[in-house]
């Protein structure tokens, strides 16, 4: 039976409804935590205007601080910034993985955990016990 992150299970969903970008950073962001930098932010659909990114979450998928989840306060094409409402607690460097989402990745994750909730009460595990095996010479 193969496994399924919750990583796996959020790009899914973020997909579904249109609001996922994997990126990566190509340079050093400020030493404070409160920028990354990367030219491919140009790419993206508004990515060429100021402030195309406000209000939309990053959250990273490597380094030290995999797992932080913070709000963009700004983008600048001109230097391909963004920063961010509160630092991440570690300087983000240059190719670094994160995403990011329109919709805060916090809320994803707990209607993944509610939907897994309600599924599990619903498909119950089949297990098969075989401590009751009569004659099972092969143990």
């Amino acid at each position: 039976m193969a496994t399924t992150t919750r990583a796996v299970l959020r790009q899914r969903l973020s997909e579904a409804i249109g609001d996922y970008t994997s990126m990566t950073t190509t340079s050093n962001g400020a030493a404070d935590g409160s920028t990354l930098i990367d030219a491919g932010l140009r790419n993206l659909p508004g990515g060429r205007d100021d402030d195309a990114f406000e209000g939309w979450y990053v959250l990273l998928t490597s380094s030290a601080a995999s797992g932080e989840i913070k709000r963009v306060r700004q983008s600048r094409e001109s230097v391909n910034s963004i920063t961010l409402q509160e630092a991440f607690s570690i300087q983000v460097a240059g190719s670094v993985t994160y995403e990011l989402h329109r919709n805060d990745p916090a809320l994803k994750h707990n209607a993944i955990s509610r939907g897994i909730e309600e599924l599990s009460s619903q498909i119950p595990l089949p297990l098969r016990d075989e401590t009751l095996v009569v004659d099972n010479l092969l143990t």
